[in-house]
């Protein structure tokens, strides 16, 4: 592994203060659902509502995705990621304050799991798109590979964080930190140069919003990779990723271990997923993203189902990391096919029709819980997993085109 190819994204300043910027929000946003899916745990005590925190984290992007891919081709990036890092502060600092001086109720949660979709939402696709920007075509696959370690690092040492703040601190311990990183991420993101070219590519007209949306969308579902991405992206965030607010639930119930444990075992997702996103780093050319696509979500869900079957605590954490390992291939290549693929007049747009199928995320959420409050929570992750590797497998069958080599030349006008 060579460490120069490995880290030659790095070698660009603003996209070193981009990732450092990126890798803050990807944090707190980690440390938010364990903070608030134990919050909500401890009130309630109930399976259903905590799988609601998903549920309301993820609305927004279904609700806004598209937005928030118009906003990518059309407003300044720059000021877009001030507002969103700004509207985070202040959350926290709301709900620091209201559970350290005021009686809460469970409900606060979802309210502030909302605010910090809606901000999710409206900048995923300008930071994803800044990618290309920034590092050029040659550069977009060690570039997205570099910020999946950040995505995935911070999925792993935020719970840690998380599970020891509750446990020394309680959840106000949490909510200080959280705020204190938002802070450094907007000094980071005032430091960093955007490119001059940016949002050139739709009408000035305000009024053309809709049809612009429409462009975007009718181009994505056209274009059978960017389609064959979108699919598998709806079954990885329907069936997949709903269940990590079962992880408190399993590890409490089940595993019977305490919330520092618990953190532990959230993390173990994320190392894995750190360890294959350094791999995919270090590759000096991949020419097959859409396999590293495939195969990475296929790995995801079976390490998931290991983990739904698991009694042992050792064997779920070893189970979680396999499918964090999967999760690299499947997050990386997720935007990386797009950015290659789409036209450069339609590229925030079509990763906006990313997001919305990121935010269908709710909907697993909602059954996960269903399931979970009935049938238990191991019954509701085997389920969920078991399908998500019959579907996945399903895609990868139909669209040979994904299997292929990915390129511009894919793109059907």
């Amino acid at each position: 592994m060579s460490v120069p190819r490995l880290v030659s994204s790095f070698s660009n300043r603003n996209y070193r203060l981009l990732w450092c910027a990126n890798w803050i929000e990807y944090s707190t946003r980690n440390m938010q659902i364990v903070l608030l899916a134990w919050f909500v745990l401890d009130l309630t005590d109930s399976p259903f509502l905590v799988a609601l925190v998903a549920f309301f984290g993820m609305a927004p992007s279904f609700l806004l995705g598209m937005i928030g891919g118009w906003l990518a081709d059309r407003v300044n990036k720059r000021k877009l990621m001030i507002f969103s890092g700004f509207l985070g502060l202040c959350i926290a600092l709301m709900m620091l304050i209201a559970i350290s001086f005021f009686a809460v109720h469970f409900w606060y949660g979802y309210i502030v799991i909302f605010a910090v979709g809606f901000a999710t939402a409206i900048t995923n696709p300008s930071r994803r798109s800044l990618y290309i920007e920034l590092l050029g075509p040659k550069g977009v696959t060690n570039g997205a590979a570099l910020d999946g370690v950040g995505m995935q690092s911070s999925k792993m040492l935020g719970p840690i964080v998380a599970g020891g703040l509750i446990a020394l601190f309680g959840i106000q311990g949490g909510y200080l930190v959280v705020s204190f990183l938002y802070f450094i991420g907007l000094i980071l993101i005032y430091r960093i140069r955007f490119p001059d070219h940016q949002n050139l590519f739709v009408s000035n007209d305000r009024f053309q919003i809709f049809n612009n949306i429409k462009e975007g969308l009718v181009y994505a579902l056209s274009n059978k990779v960017i389609f064959s991405t979108l699919l598998i992206t709806i079954v990885m965030n329907m069936l997949y990723f709903p269940f990590q607010p079962m992880v408190p639930v399993i590890a409490r119930d089940v595993l019977q271990v305490g919330p520092l444990l618990m953190g532990i075992l959230f993390a173990s997702e994320g190392f894995g997923a750190v360890l294959g996103s350094l791999l995919i780093a270090s590759r000096s050319s991949i020419i097959f993203q859409g396999r590293y696509y495939i195969l990475g979500s296929f790995f995801a869900a079976s390490g998931l189902l290991f983990f739904g079957v698991s009694n042992s605590y050792i064997l779920a954490y070893f189970a979680l990391l396999i499918a964090g390992i999967g999760v690299s291939g499947f997050a990386t290549m997720q935007s990386t096919i797009v950015l290659i693929t789409a036209r450069e007049n339609v590229r925030g747009r079509a990763l906006g029709v990313i997001t919305l199928g990121i935010g269908t995320q709710p909907i697993g959420a909602l059954i996960i819980g269903a399931l979970a409050s009935f049938q238990g929570p191991v019954f509701a992750v085997t389920i969920h997993s078991t399908l998500a590797i019959i579907l996945v497998s399903l895609v990868a069958v139909l669209f040979r085109k994904l299997w292929g080599r990915i390129s511009v030349d894919n793109v059907q006008k």
